[in-house]
């Protein structure tokens, strides 16, 4: 019996790959647990349209994706902290300090995207990498700049 697998089933394969299996396997199996359905031009239609929005959805959020990293890359961000009068700071900059500040600037940004080469703990310019899906990478520049006690920013 040809059959069109619904989702995934070990040992036979993947979700909308057409298989021809036994008989009593695919109605005794397969089917009652709606594992597969039997291949109809009507079930094959459905899958290739569901195919093809899951591509066309996938398109979209590359785009989106490539389009949110070239605003990011490059991009140039102040943040200040308190520092000791050597320019070393109390705190170090953390890769969620960054985030808020860019979700802050309207850029939807998690922490774990956000990639630091060691602690940022002096003040300077430091480099920041922010990984997206699809295998994309933005570079941020991070400008640090300290506050002395008694609010001095140097």
């Amino acid at each position: 019996m040809r059959v069109v697998l619904l989702n995934d089933v070990k040992n036979l394969g993947n979700r909308g790959e057409i298989k021809e299996v036994a008989n009593g396997f695919a109605l005794n199996f397969l089917l009652p647990r709606k594992l597969a359905a039997a291949a109809s031009p009507q079930i094959m239609l459905k899958l290739e349209a569901e195919a093809l929005a899951a591509r066309q959805a996938a398109e979209d959020d590359l785009r989106r994706t490539e389009l949110l990293a070239s605003k990011l890359d490059g991009l140039e961000v102040d943040m200040i902290g308190k520092s000791h009068p050597g320019g070393t700071l109390y705190a170090a900059i953390t890769p969620a300090m960054i985030a808020a500040y860019l979700t802050k600037q309207g850029y939807n940004i998690d922490k774990s995207q956000i990639v630091l080469i060691g602690l940022i703990k002096e003040i300077g310019d430091h480099k920041a990498t922010i990984k997206f899906r699809h295998g994309l990478e933005a570079e941020v520049l991070i400008h640090v700049k300290g506050l002395e006690p008694g609010g001095i920013v140097g």
